[in-house]
């Protein structure tokens, strides 16, 4: 095996775990997770001290895990944190400054917007019929449901679907892509790569168990194959929050609300 190969595929590793403790990984409540981190910064600086171009991205999932770790942690929307200190720093620290093309907008044509409605239907259907026929518990979300007026309620889920689908797709889409975009030069493998990663999380998301997660790996397919037409992040938002909402309505029938 050749030493390029080789230190190929030290990286696509290195990059690989850091990104699972930053986003799949359950943190374990004990002393000991406060350990990870330290032994975990020695993959940014590995990157950094041979000037590659994940210093940034395997950064970013390093403060992940921390934000996991807080106390006041609330599902993936406390992912906002890491996300804005990571643009900030790119604003400053000139070897993530070149690490931001996962920022772009991109394209938006009829062509896109067709296979987006389908991709919208289906995932659509697809959460509907999972509801409806595995009865999944989803009592963690009873929280987000107080018994307020249901113009409010309905607000406050439009505020979730876009937030939400603006961290996931900045997550997953963005910055997982674009850091295994400068791995694998192949984009089949990326998106699915970054499919699985999706998918993986879903065990404990929505939907959630194993039909989640083979679910959301399929969404996650459909989803990095907009973000690859597309050139950018803005059509797989827009399609992420229709998702999202419907995600809304369902955990609203379930609390009563509707």
């Amino acid at each position: 095996m050749s030493k390029i190969k080789s230190n190929k595929i030290i990286q696509i590793a290195l990059f690989l775990i850091i990104v699972a403790f930053g986003i799949i990984v359950p943190v374990i409540n004990s002393w000991h997770k406060w350990l990870i981190p330290f032994a975990l910064l020695l993959i940014p600086l590995y990157f950094y001290k041979r000037n590659f171009p994940l210093f940034g991205h395997s950064l970013f999932f390093l403060m992940a895990y921390i934000t996991r770790c807080l106390p006041f942690y609330k599902l993936i929307l406390m992912l906002i944190i890491p996300i804005i200190i990571y643009v900030i720093l790119t604003i400053f620290i000139r070897p993530i400054k070149s690490e931001t093309r996962w920022l772009a907008k991109g394209d938006i044509n009829l062509r896109l917007i067709f296979l987006g409605i389908i991709v919208v239907v289906v995932s659509s259907v697809a959460l509907i019929v999972w509801y409806l026929l595995t009865n999944p518990d989803l009592n963690i979300y009873a929280e987000f449901f107080p018994k307020i007026k249901l113009w409010k309620l309905i607000i406050g889920g439009v505020l979730f679907s876009v937030t939400n689908a603006l961290v996931e797709e900045a997550i997953y889409r963005g910055i997982l892509w674009d850091g295994l975009n400068k791995l694998i030069s192949d984009i089949k493998i990326v998106i699915i790569f970054q499919a699985a990663i999706f998918g993986i999380c879903h065990l404990w998301g929505v939907p959630n168990g194993i039909i989640g997660m083979c679910l959301a790996f399929i969404y996650g397919i459909f989803l990095g194959t907009i973000r690859y037409l597309s050139r950018g992040l803005l059509m797989p938002i827009v399609t992420h929050i229709a998702a999202d909402m419907t995600i809304f309505f369902i955990l609203m029938d379930i609390f009563g609300r509707i």
